[in-house]
């Protein structure tokens, strides 16, 4: 199941980070996005420490494999919160 504000939060705070990518996507930090800091730093490094054989992929796969994989592993995530988290990954990668 879907955690909304989980989701959100993560949004919040990546883009918060980058509020170029999408500034539509940018919320306020709140006390919920404050009380899961610790959660949301877990979720970006997470994303930023994937594995991915840099041998086999490139970055458009290597994309692809974190995305899909953070979101086999984190099924609480909605679609925007992991493609935020693909983001962050591709950004750090570059």
């Amino acid at each position: 199941m879907v955690d909304r504000e989980l989701s959100r939060a993560v949004e919040a705070y990546l883009h918060r980070l980058w509020p170029y990518e999408r500034r539509e996507g940018v919320i306020t930090l709140g006390d919920d996005t404050a009380r899961r800091l610790p959660r949301l730093k877990e979720l970006a490094d997470e994303a930023f420490h994937w594995p991915v054989d840099w041998q086999q992929n490139d970055e458009v796969s290597a994309s692809r494999i974190v995305g899909d994989g953070i979101a086999a592993e984190h099924p609480e995530l909605d679609r925007d919160a992991v493609r935020a988290l693909r983001a962050h990954f591709d950004f750090c990668h570059k």
